[in-house]
């Protein structure tokens, strides 16, 4: 689902978002990292159509 969420994120402009420090382990910017649970929850509240692969 991890992966969905990063493609629907690069389709939608937000590739740069996702930039990944390698020694760190996380992503540079950890915006993402609240989007990714924000996501998490609505699709447990209100049915969304899944992004496409």
């Amino acid at each position: 689902m991890r992966q969905a969420f990063e493609n629907w994120q690069r389709s939608i402009g937000n590739d740069d978002r996702l930039q990944f420090d390698e020694a760190e382990q996380q992503y540079q910017d950890i915006s993402i990292d609240y989007a990714w649970i924000g996501w998490q929850a609505a699709q447990q509240t209100v049915p969304m159509p899944q992004p496409q692969e």
